[in-house]
């Protein structure tokens, strides 16, 4: 009996440092860069910077094939940021990845930045795909973007479809 309690509470253990790792793996918003002790000069922290404006979009019914979207990445702040690149990522049902290999972009103070992303449906259904922005914010930061909605069957005629309107955001 001893040695079944033994081997349960040394499983315990083991989970409760597993999870311990992952929570530290994944972070904190409010991690020690965004700290300062009382009395310290702060003016050099980085501040909140960069944002995506409506990073999740549900794009409804568009036809399978190619279609465009377009995402606003804006510094509400009073210093310029730095977006550093975006990854693409193809699942099951489609590809979402940006039209162009996205450069490292300063972006002033109260401006925006607009990126253009390629969403490429494979077949008729539900469909959604992920991409990551990476931002600047004391270190690489990701901010994921995420389209979804149905694929739906060409129009007649036509084998791929392309969608040239940029979906509108707000």
């Amino acid at each position: 009996m001893l040695r079944y309690a033994f081997r349960a509470s040394l499983f315990a253990a083991l989970l409760l440092v597993g999870l311990a790792g992952w929570a530290a793996s994944r972070g904190h918003p409010l991690d020690g860069a965004e700290f300062t002790q009382p009395g310290e000069d702060n003016s050099t922290l980085p501040a909140e910077g960069l944002c995506v404006e409506c990073p999740d979009q549900d794009l409804g019914e568009l036809p399978v094939g190619t279609h465009f979207v377009d995402f606003v990445v804006s510094n509400p702040s009073a210093v310029e940021g730095h977006l550093l690149g975006a990854t693409g990522s193809c699942g099951w049902t489609c590809c979402f990845k940006p039209v162009d290999d996205v450069p490292v972009v300063t972006i002033g103070a109260g401006k925006t930045y607009t990126m253009r992303c390629t969403v490429l449906i494979f077949k008729p259904g539900p469909f959604d795909g992920t991409l990551t922005v990476f931002v600047d914010r004391g270190g690489a930061r990701p901010i994921p973007l995420t389209v979804r909605g149905v694929g739906t069957v060409s129009p007649k005629g036509s084998s791929h479809a392309t969608d040239t309107r940029a979906a509108t955001i707000p």
